[in-house]
């Protein structure tokens, strides 16, 4: 979840510091949330890594549909295609 709250959070930041005027703030909080969500990323790719071929980490928010039988998730999944694109996403997103 952090991998996709840590931006949220640096906006919230960015805007903070640019409302009170202090510019300073925004910049040092823009490009740490995402070397952060960076580290946070390279942790779960590691933790990928560990698991047998085609394992995947399942990470489920909340139930969005249960009605008897059926129950819907809404959940996050870091699997080998998607744990490329965050290390590219967030390594290229700091870098830039």
């Amino acid at each position: 979840r952090w991998i996709i709250l840590l931006p949220l959070v640096g906006v919230a930041l960015c805007t903070l510091g640019s409302a009170r005027g202090s510019r300073a703030l925004a910049r040092a909080a823009a490009p740490l949330v995402v070397l952060i969500a960076f580290g946070v990323s390279l942790a779960a790719v590691a933790q990928l890594w560990g698991q047998p071929a085609g394992a995947a980490l399942v990470d489920r928010v909340y139930t969005w549909i249960g009605a008897g039988p059926l129950q819907i998730d809404v959940s996050l999944r870091v699997d080998a295609l998607t744990s490329v694109m965050i290390l590219i996403v967030t390594g290229v997103g700091f870098l830039i």
